[in-house]
């Protein structure tokens, strides 16, 4: 078989109501010399059977890698990519679905701008069928650098709806996480940014993330979660902390992100001690230099006032509320 023009890597844990949808979605594109890498994470309901069944339909299109114990999402995904033969690859999680031409727009995108890394727009889709469409293409252009701007300035930050050449992982060896499962586009995400030359925006709806009841990106995010999102985010801001550049820009959004989980209602003795630098970092003179006056005060009143910090965070539910998020 030739190399396949796109491998899609697919982490596959408990998602037995949606693997199906998933899998049909990426077998069904335009573009045919695609290899799908599923990645089963040990998950304990059906998903395994489920990815035989498939395999077994479609033996030259379809690797199974099975691992013997959990090794979270971030880990799966490195299995995933360390495993595919494609030109270029696709990261999918396996409960969001694609729509028809995805990989063929991309691909052709890539291929004419000799891009190593061509990135879509992508939907929110609700259990109720309704999506919002979130135009990633308008906020970037040709460089990395803009990207990378844009994900410390805000931009949601996601591997997904993007295909990536293989000449970005072949001879490196990224920085992966065990056992972690949130947060961790950022990681390999801004890593690949650091090594790409070329970006090429696409103007097409390449992805859908479809917001289940249970999704963990809808509700209060559990100690765990909450661990790893400030181990990436912090992870992140040291490892820019070596460029001119963006390591202003990384201290600010790492500071702004604490200041956010406080006025979420986050525990502020967690997130303070969480490292050394925290504590220095959400002094006043800190966050008065790195974020301004007003943002210092507030942060300073949600770090050191429960009362203050639970009105702030019942004020965000109510706003969500009304917005409908």
């Amino acid at each position: 078989m030739e190399r396949p023009k796109i491998s899609v890597c697919i982490p596959v844990y408990n998602v037995e109501n949606y693997l199906r949808r998933c899998l049909d979605s990426i077998l069904s594109q335009s573009l045919r010399e695609i290899q799908l890498v599923c990645v089963d994470d040990a998950s304990p309901d059906g998903s395994a059977a489920i990815l035989q069944e498939y395999a077994l339909r479609e033996p030259e299109r379809i690797k199974i890698i099975s691992k013997e114990r959990n090794e979270g999402l971030m880990a799966a995904r490195r299995t995933g990519y360390k495993n595919a033969d494609g030109e270029y690859f696709f990261f999918c999680d396996s409960d969001d679905y694609l729509p028809a031409d995805t990989l063929e727009t991309l691909y052709k995108a890539a291929i004419a701008a000799d891009a190593d890394i061509a990135a879509g727009d992508f939907y929110y889709e609700k259990a109720d069928g309704r999506r919002t469409l979130v135009q990633r293409s308008l906020q970037l252009d040709t460089t990395p650098e803009r990207y990378l701007r844009a994900i410390m300035t805000g931009t949601l930050c996601t591997l997904c709806g993007s295909i990536y050449h293989r000449r970005l992982f072949e001879g490196r060896d990224y920085t992966t996480f065990m056992n972690h499962s949130f947060a961790e586009d950022r990681l390999l995400l801004t890593q690949l940014l650091r090594v790409a030359k070329r970006i090429e925006p696409v103007h097409f709806g390449s992805y859908v993330y479809f917001l289940n009841n249970a999704s963990m990106t809808q509700n209060r995010l559990s100690d765990r979660q909450l661990t790893q999102l400030l181990k990436a985010q912090d992870w992140v801001r040291r490892f820019l902390s070596d460029s001119p550049e963006f390591a202003p820009v990384a201290l600010r959004h790492y500071v702004r992100y604490l200041s956010f989980l406080l006025e979420s209602g986050y525990d502020s003795k967690f997130i303070s001690g969480f490292t050394p630098d925290n504590r220095e970092l959400l002094s006043f003179k800190k966050l008065n230099n790195i974020l301004g006056t007003r943002l210092a005060c507030h942060t300073t009143l949600c770090l050191h006032s429960k009362l203050y910090r639970d009105t702030a965070a019942a004020a965000r539910r109510t706003i969500r509320k009304i917005l409908g998020r």
